[in-house]
């Protein structure tokens, strides 16, 4: 099976296919320390670097929570690919991977070494946005 670099992705299609690598991984609980999880929220990155956002829904939170660890690689299929969240994105992306009921993540050990472990962007300060939007 054929799998996709992030950079191909895009919402027209829900038939990706993609080998990553879990470079961050939390847990929202609505603001507080030991609610319920709301959602599993994942950084990943492809072989060439390239990274993305992901969210897991609750039920599947919580199926996958002992599964999927940080520094592994997983191929992820039965995803959706959806716009980026204007309010909070982790990192720089058009679009962010949604996890459903149908989603799969399935480890690929012994594959890490051909990865980056993680991601960044690096602006200078001028234009880093101050608390009321972009700078003038």
């Amino acid at each position: 099976m054929a799998h996709h670099m992030l950079s191909e992705i895009h919402k027209h299609s829900r038939k990706w296919v993609v080998s990553v690598l879990v470079s961050r991984l939390w847990f929202y609980r609505g603001g507080t320390k030991n609610g319920p999880i709301q959602h599993m929220d994942l950084v990943v990155l492809d072989s060439q670097g390239n990274h993305m956002y992901v969210q897991i829904p609750p039920q599947r939170a919580e199926e996958l929570k002992n599964e999927l660890q940080e520094g592994k690689v997983y191929v992820m299929s039965n995803f959706n690919c959806v716009e980026a969240k204007t309010s909070y994105r982790p990192v720089e992306s058009r679009f962010m991977i949604q996890f459903t009921r149908f989603s799969n993540a399935v480890l690929r050990p012994d594959l890490e070494a051909d990865y980056p472990f993680c991601t960044y962007n690096l602006i200078p300060f001028q234009d880093i946005p101050g608390p009321c939007g972009p700078p003038p």
